[in-house]
This record gives C-alpha cells, structure tokens and sequence, in this order.
C-alpha cells in the first residue's frame, strides 16, 4: 500500500440510535450512494482504465453496531495485463509506483466531493436518526504513504529543499469559511492542501505547478 487517504464526518447521534441497531435500508443506501459516487472511478483510474471493479458490499466483521462497506477490484485480472514474460518468466511490474500531482488533486476532491454529496449524508442521517441540515463538513484530511512523499508523488517540475527531511503524511485542515459542496470553493481548497503537501514534504514549485496546468474536472 503506498498511499492511504482518511477523512471523516463527525455525527451527533440522535438519543434515539443509541438504542437501535444500524438500519439495513439505510446501510443499503449508503453503500448504493459510494458506489454511485465519482469516488471509484477516479479509484479505479489510479491501477488501470479497465480493471473490474465491484460495488461498495457489505464485507468481514459487521455487527449490530458496527458496518463495513468494502470495494474490491479485480487485482487478479489486473496483474496479468501487467505483468511481463522477462527471459522466458513472468515477473511483477515494478513496485516503484509514481502518483502524479493531477491524480492526487482528483482523489482528494473526490473524497471530499463524496462526504458532502446529498445522497451519502442523507444515508449517514438516516443511520443517526438526525436531520441531514445538522451534519457538518468534513473539517480535516489526513494522509499516509509509506514511502517519502517525494517517493510517492511524481515531483517533475518540483525542486527539493536540502536538508529538509523526510515527510510520510500530511495533516491538513478544511477552511470553515469554504463551502467544500461548490465545485469552486473545493477545487480551491484541494489546491491549498497540494501546496501545503509539496512544502511539508520539502518540495517548493507547487504554486507555479498549478498555476501553469489547466484545471481537472471536479468530482460531482
């Protein structure tokens, strides 16, 4: 696993759903809202155009109170296409995989893009026995590699800075003033957090990067 993106919503749960187990119908929703969501595609983007993906199931240890959605692609299959004869043997491709800066810019606002999408808080609304009105946005992103980001990220036309140490992750918070559901006020706000990234990692550039590219369509 060479990246790890999280982020979240904070829920006040309603007297009454912490008495009850988690609907079924409303599971059932929300894992139909992820599946429909511009979250997977831009997933499946990231290995391969063509690679069989699944829908959001329920999968491993769910419970009264606890629901796992997972989503699987079809790695096997995505292997083979990859995969090399190399003198007569089939070898892995290597594992020095690069993300560019456009393919983290669209991961990222797809991810807030979906925690902000009416449908999949509508569906955690129902689960909390609250409005949807009262669920806020998602306030912070997290991310995790397992590698240096310099490692992780493809930094063509980034300059690192000596001496700056090495950076597995950034923290990053959402601006309370910005309305992450408009499409304009998001696409700003992923763009802080790629500026942000690139110079906690050490890496200067990010600003010009972005100015001098044209703009990726926004996720929803």
């Amino acid at each position: 696993m060479d990246l790890v993106l999280r982020s979240g919503l904070n829920i006040a749960v309603d007297p009454r759903a912490a008495w009850r187990p988690l609907g079924e119908q409303h599971a059932d929703r929300l894992a139909e809202a992820l599946s429909h969501s511009p979250l997977p595609a831009v997933l499946s983007a990231l290995v391969s155009s063509g690679v069989d993906c699944r829908p959001f199931e329920r999968r491993g240890h769910n419970r009264s109170r606890v629901i796992r959605l997972h989503r699987q692609a079809n790695w096997d299959a995505l292997q083979e296409a990859e995969w090399q004869p190399v003198s007569g043997r089939t070898e892995p491709p290597a594992e020095q995989w690069l993300m560019s800066i456009e393919a983290l810019e669209s991961v990222m606002d797809a991810m807030i893009s979906v925690l902000v999408d009416e449908r999949v808080v509508g569906a955690l609304a129902g689960l909390a026995f609250v409005d949807a009105l009262t669920i806020a946005q998602p306030r912070v992103l997290h991310m995790v590699t397992s590698r240096p980001i310099p490692q992780v990220l493809d930094t063509r036309g980034l300059t690192r800075i000596p001496g700056a140490g090495n950076s597995t992750g950034v923290h990053v918070l959402a601006d309370p003033g910005l309305d992450l559901a408009d499409p304009e006020q998001r696409h700003g706000q992923v763009r802080s957090w790629l500026i942000q990234t690139a110079l906690d990692a050490g890496l200067l550039g990010m600003e010009q990067r972005l100015r001098d590219r044209p703009r990726p369509p926004t996720a929803g």
